[in-house]
């Protein structure tokens, strides 16, 4: 009662606008009668199966989620496998040298070929008649061969000599080395052993040519063969250092300057008798007449063979040399500048050895002394004299 009395107490207001809903009511048709489209679309049988393939590749991408990090490890995985399989292919033997062999036909091969002609003609004057060939290649290596030119398939061991294999062989070592980068040292032993002078003299010419442009190291029995090899040098103005390997009580291996005293040149013979002769002028300073006379003598013996020596390769130039198997006769015009002069002169310088020295058992009737040294010294120097004034004139005769 309280309530509708309240009520009918109160005023009542009615507003004066109302919303009107139409236009939201609009709306929502229009939004309905859309999804109602969508929904009708949808039940077509190709959209439908769109929809499903990419509600199966959502459903996909959900589950992909939990195992990406292990599925992208296996896929490197999968991937550095199929790298190293490729790497393993790249790496086989076969595929090396056939890339090998390639570049070597393009730019090794006739480099290489061109060279061994240049030194083969070098060492023996075309006489041998061979080529350097590429053969194949192993291991990522092409491998080369010589040939006869004429015979190809001829063994070169079954026809050349021992000594045209030796050249053959160095002029290969030369063609290999032509192709290095470094000038490093080369060391031989012994090179011209199993070479007679054909041959000798063309090895010593080739050795020389190399050592203009790399230290070169030889050790040979060969006496004859230093001597060409010193003579080139001083030619062609190669430094040349000669050093002789001695064998004796404290052991082998000893290192002295020079060559043995057989091997000597003239010019080093001298000079060591010269140091000899002013030791015996020290004897003879402290009145040891004895020892004197023997130093003195043994002076004049070294001075003997030396005159001998000086005959045949200063004299006569080597033109003729004992123990060789040939003249070498392009040298012949150098015996021209042995004047008549130069013969009494040499006479009397070996004549007067020959007088000194105990050759023979002297007589008992026999007792003086040795030339006093001032007059060694002089005859030495008669003999310098007389090697440097023909050498002088040698040089003039071309």
């Amino acid at each position: 009662m309280y309530r509708s009395s309240q009520l009918a107490g109160e005023k009542l207001t009615i507003k004066s606008e109302a919303v009107d809903p139409g236009e939201e009511l609009g709306r929502l048709e229009k939004d309905t009668r859309a999804y109602a489209a969508e929904l009708r679309a949808a039940g077509a049988t190709g959209e439908r199966k769109k929809l499903e393939s990419e509600l199966v590749e959502l459903t996909d991408r959900e589950t992909l989620g939990a195992y990406l990090a292990t599925i992208t490890e296996e896929v490197k995985r999968l991937k550095d496998l199929e790298f190293i399989k490729d790497c393993l292919g790249d790496l086989a033997t076969n595929a090396i040298t056939n890339v090998g062999n390639q570049i070597a036909d393009d730019v090794i091969t006739p480099k290489l070929r061109d060279r061994f002609q240049e030194e083969i003609v070098k060492l023996a004057v075309e006489k041998v008649r061979v080529e350097i060939v590429r053969t194949g290649g192993r291991y990522g290596s092409p491998q080369y061969q010589i040939r006869f030119f004429a015979k190809p398939d001829a063994k070169i061991r079954e026809i050349l000599s021992e000594g045209e294999q030796t050249c053959v062989a160095l002029a290969a070592f030369m063609t290999e080395l032509a192709t290095a980068s470094h000038a490093s040292t080369l060391v031989f032993d012994d090179p011209v052993s199993s070479l007679d002078h054909r041959w000798r003299k063309k090895v010593a010419e080739r050795l020389v040519e190399e050592a203009s442009s790399r230290q070169v190291i030889l050790f040979t029995h060969d006496l004859i063969f230093v001597n060409d090899l010193a003579d080139l040098a001083e030619e062609k103005s190669v430094p040349v250092q000669l050093r002789t390997l001695n064998r004796g009580g404290t052991g082998t291996g000893t290192v002295s300057p020079g060559l043995p005293w057989k091997g000597s040149r003239v010019e080093d013979r001298l000079d060591k008798l010269e140091k000899d002769a002013r030791a015996a002028k020290a004897l003879y300073d402290a009145n040891e007449q004895q020892g004197y006379n023997k130093a003195a003598i043994d002076v004049y013996t070294g001075l003997r063979a030396t005159w001998e020596r000086a005959l045949e390769d200063v004299g006569f130039f080597r033109v003729i040399q004992r123990h060789r198997d040939y003249v070498d006769i392009k040298h012949l015009k150098k015996v021209s500048a042995l004047s008549e002069q130069d013969c009494d002169e040499f006479q009397a310088g070996y004549a007067k050895c020959c007088g000194i020295v105990d050759a023979h058992d002297p007589s008992r009737g026999r007792n003086s002394d040795a030339p006093n040294p001032t007059e060694l010294l002089k005859d030495l120097e008669a003999a310098k004299s007389w090697v440097a004034g023909l050498r002088a004139k040698q040089k003039l005769i071309t």
